[in-house]
């Protein structure tokens, strides 16, 4: 197991896959991260189902200043090097 500096009080695990459309314990990470924080996922199909679901997710953490890091590709933030 990769320990990247993860509180386990926030962790959430999805039991669903990515092709589900009702992920629970997705829409309670989006709720709760706030401003400056970094969501770490493992690989970005987790994140999301396709391209435009992707974008649709991370423009408003973007916009909010959130950091998405894919463990198998990299960070995604919202600067002129990120995103």
């Amino acid at each position: 197991m990769i320990n990247e500096g993860v509180n386990k009080k926030n962790l959430f695990k999805e039991k669903y896959t990515g092709t589900i459309a009702d992920r629970i314990e997705f829409k309670k990470l989006l709720d709760a991260v706030s401003e400056k924080e970094t969501i770490i996922v493992t690989k970005l199909d987790r994140f999301a189902r396709n391209t435009r679901e992707t974008l649709e997710v991370i423009e408003p953490l973007l916009e909010r200043d959130i950091t998405i890091r894919v463990l198998n590709l990299g960070t995604i933030e919202n600067t002129p090097m990120g995103g």
